[in-house]
């Protein structure tokens, strides 16, 4: 597997666990997690792109 392959597995399972725990939380807190979560997401791949 390749290094971004591998990058986007482990996302994958972080999105899971968010996605499970906002189900616990309820649906104010969900906005809030998707907000962390798209922050997350493009601190992970903007630096990939401007190399």
């Amino acid at each position: 597997m390749s290094k971004k392959q591998e990058r986007l597995a482990s996302l994958k399972g972080q999105v899971e666990r968010v996605q499970r725990r906002m189900d616990v939380l309820g649906q104010r807190s969900r906005q809030f997690w998707l907000v962390k979560l798209i922050a997350l997401f493009y601190s992970v791949t903007l630096p990939q792109q401007s190399r």
